[in-house]
Order: C-alpha cells, then structure tokens, then sequence
C-alpha cells in the first residue's frame, strides 16, 4: 500500500518536471488549526527557482491535486525554495555540497570521540561521499557516517 507521502511526491515530481524544476523537499503538516502542503523546490541545475517557477509549480500541482484528490483535510499548498537551511536528502546532495557546514542528526548514537561517547547530533564540514559513507569532518575529527543511519541533514549559514 502507497503511503499519503509517497503519493503526494509522486505527483509533486510530476508537478515540478512541468515547470523544469526538481523536488528538494515536500511536508504535510499541520500548523495550529491548518494543514500545509510544502514543495520545496529548485531549476535543474541547482539554481534558486524564481517566483514564475514557484507559480508553475504550484498550478500544475493544484491541478494534479484537483484530479486525485488524495488529501483528506482542507489545506493550503505552499511552493518555495529550500532557503539557506536546506535539507539535504539524496545521496547526490551530500556530494553536491561538499566543502560547505552542515547539520547532520543520525538516527542512533554514534561514537566520534575517542572517550567512546555516542553522539546523535553533528556539526562540521561536509567532505562528499565515500562508497555508502557520508564524510564530515567535526571538529578536526574526519567521520564516516553510514547513509542509512543519516536521520536529518542540512545546510548551516557560515558567519
């Protein structure tokens, strides 16, 4: 059975492919008394979308929302770009933006200090991929941190 999630990215990515955009992110989620369909997107190639592209998006996704109608709350769809926090998700993300700070939180502990500590939460430099490992370097320390055990991961602003 296809979850609520999965449907909605797979008619998000048809959505953005109409309007020569990729898909960084999407949520559902409810804020207060309203629930918020958030598309994050960018062009192909990297770029920040403008407001056209954030408009295109949003009126083949209301339209393909029209059709399927898969939601079963009244909401309210949002289509912006993923910002200076970005997430990063894929694979291709954490190769993308090597050289660049980053947070990182596994999903289980694990031990980067030579005391033994397990740690779930990360800040240092993203270093790219190694085979199934993520790399970042924290505090002089180079981590390879296995991909499946990356919970959440995105971009920090650098002062």
């Amino acid at each position: 059975m296809t979850s609520l999630l999965e449907k909605l990215t797979a008619l998000a990515q048809q959505a953005v492919v109409s309007a020569n955009c990729a898909l960084v992110d999407l949520q559902y989620v409810k804020d207060g008394q309203q629930w918020f369909l958030r598309l994050f997107v960018e062009r192909i190639g990297g770029d920040s979308p403008g407001l056209d592209d954030c408009v295109r998006v949003s009126d083949a996704m209301e339209g393909l929302l029209d059709v399927s109608d898969p939601l079963p709350h009244p909401y309210r769809l949002e289509v912006s770009s993923p910002g200076l926090g970005r997430v990063l998700k894929k694979k291709e993300d954490f190769i993308r933006f090597s050289g660049k700070l980053i947070g990182l939180q596994t999903l289980h502990g694990f031990s980067s200090e030579e005391d033994g500590a397990k740690r779930r939460n990360f800040k240092g430099v993203l270093e790219g991929m190694e085979g199934e490992n993520v790399l970042i370097v924290v505090k002089g320390t180079r981590l390879a941190i296995p991909f499946v055990e990356i919970g959440k991961a995105n971009l920090e602003l650098e002062f």
